[in-house]
């Protein structure tokens, strides 16, 4: 919430006609109702006074900003029209110079529209004078990485990270920036740095499928099975359908030593991918399976005879 220091000039009809649109619009803004909210903050808009005296100037300004910054984002992220997004938020941003809002969300539209060097430029621009904005740091390491320069990337989610961590109540955001640089150092093949992020990002309560199986597979592959036997449960937990991470929890059971868990949920894994109608897509699912048990044998040999059992049932499975 904001305060702002409005006018209205006395000489209109209404003068706060622009103030009541305005508001019933926010009712609807911040509950994603963005349908109904942008009539009324386009009419606000249209209403606002076009001069307004000097003492109130700058407050108009920071009034005009933010409403050019939701119909941007109602425009954008909303409705998926980026050209006019990058106009609304630009004209924002010539209101607010020093705003980080519409710099992100002007670098959002730009990056839409692939123009990425322009995006970055906006964003160094904003750090040149908002150098504590920690959601600047984070797009720009985001654009960095998109583009491979890794050092920028690094640099730039360190900075991000810095900055929230002194921050009250800020561990979703947190949590979103080491998931994305976790997800980065698997780009960058540092899987051992990738799973302390996503662990950080775990511990700071993300829960996410991909995040789940993710760290799931990355301590399976260090030999934490116990480790991997929980993160593969919980991404099964929130995705009960999925037959690629029912597999991937029969295999880190079977790893940790646990046989009888390991037929069982092998037994459900199949019988999940049997209801899908399309072969190819069974045939995926199983061909994954099986090759995973071989990689498996490979370093536990001593468990070649059940894995040779549970290969079996695969393939009977896929004909």
């Amino acid at each position: 919430p904001r305060t702002y220091q409005l006018y209205a000039p006395a000489a209109l009809e209404r003068p706060l006609r622009y103030l009541d649109a305005w508001i019933i619009g926010q009712s609807y803004f911040w509950r994603g109702a963005y349908d109904e909210a942008l009539p009324l903050l386009t009419e606000a808009q249209r209403l606002l006074p076009r001069q307004a005296p000097i003492d109130r100037r700058q407050a108009m300004d920071r009034f005009a900003a933010d409403l050019n910054w939701q119909l941007g984002y109602i425009a954008g992220p909303a409705q998926g029209n980026w050209q006019a997004a990058r106009d609304l938020f630009r004209a924002a941003l010539r209101l607010a110079p020093h705003d980080p809002a519409p710099a992100l969300g002007l670098a959002a539209a730009l990056a839409q529209l692939n123009d990425i060097p322009q995006a970055a430029e906006i964003l160094r621009q904003t750090l040149r004078s908002r150098p504590d904005a920690w959601q600047v740091h984070f797009a720009l390491a985001e654009i960095a990485a998109q583009q491979g320069d890794s050092g920028i990337a690094l640099t730039n989610y360190e900075q991000a990270i810095t900055l929230l961590a002194v921050t009250p109540g800020a561990e979703h955001s947190l949590a979103d920036i080491y998931l994305s640089r976790g997800y980065y150092w698997l780009d960058l093949d540092d899987p051992q740095k990738a799973q302390a992020d996503l662990q950080q990002a775990v511990d700071l309560g993300r829960e996410d499928v991909t995040l789940y199986a993710s760290l799931g597979w990355l301590v399976y592959e260090a030999g934490d099975f116990e480790s991997a036997v929980r993160h593969s449960a919980a991404a099964r937990q929130l995705a009960p359908d999925r037959p690629d991470l029912a597999f991937n929890e029969a295999l880190h059971l079977l790893a940790a030593g646990q046989i009888d868990a390991a037929r069982i949920a092998y037994a459900e894994a199949i019988d999940l991918t049997l209801t899908f109608a399309d072969v190819i897509t069974r045939s995926t699912y199983f061909g994954g399976a099986y090759y995973d048990l071989a990689d498996l044998a490979a370093r536990q040999p001593e468990k070649a005879e059940i894995i040779a059992e549970l290969q079996e049932r695969i393939d009977l499975a896929n004909g």
